[in-house]
């Protein structure tokens, strides 16, 4: 019984299942077991196009460029900076021998003059005296670290005895 039925009845009522009203005009029919041969055709595809290579822009080229040129300048403070560290190393190690022989000098001068001995050899071969206490005189200044002459007024009211005074202790 299958046989009996024409496909394309089967077909329309498979297309329309009920809901519609049966068009029994062929054109809606045709056009759309056409579609459905169109569909299982196979579409050509189409052929592969040679694959376009990639180019480089010249804002990457630049900017690799500024990066090796910062990595080098960054090389260079590494070597400059290890250069200094050890020229303060070498520098510490002078300080340190030069501190050494400063103090060994500073033990060799005061050895060398003994105060004792310039005294005796003041006194016995120069001739010299330790001044009196009315030879020293103490005088307050306001100028600090600075030589100034400073006027004596007892100078002037004793003039004539100090004149004599300088010239007996010239002749002595």
């Amino acid at each position: 019984m299958a046989s009996q039925y024409d496909t394309r009845e089967y077909s329309r009522k498979v297309m329309y299942d009920g809901n519609a009203a049966y068009d029994l005009a062929a054109p809606q029919f045709q056009d759309w077991e056409e579609s459905q041969e169109k569909q299982q055709q196979p579409v050509p595809r189409p052929a592969k196009k040679p694959q376009s290579y990639y180019s480089i822009s010249l804002f990457s080229i630049f900017g690799f460029a500024a990066v090796v040129v910062m990595m080098v300048m960054l090389l260079m403070t590494y070597v400059s900076y290890t250069a200094a560290a050890a020229g303060t190393v070498e520098l510490r190690s002078q300080v340190e021998e030069l501190t050494e022989e400063q103090r060994k000098l500073t033990i060799q001068y005061e050895e060398a003059f003994d105060i004792n001995e310039v005294e005796a050899y003041a006194t016995t071969k120069l001739g010299m005296d330790k001044p009196a206490d009315n030879q020293i005189t103490n005088i307050d200044t306001h100028a600090e670290d600075r030589a100034v002459v400073v006027n004596n007024d007892d100078d002037s009211a004793g003039g004539l005895s100090n004149l004599i005074s300088s010239i007996v202790e010239y002749f002595k």
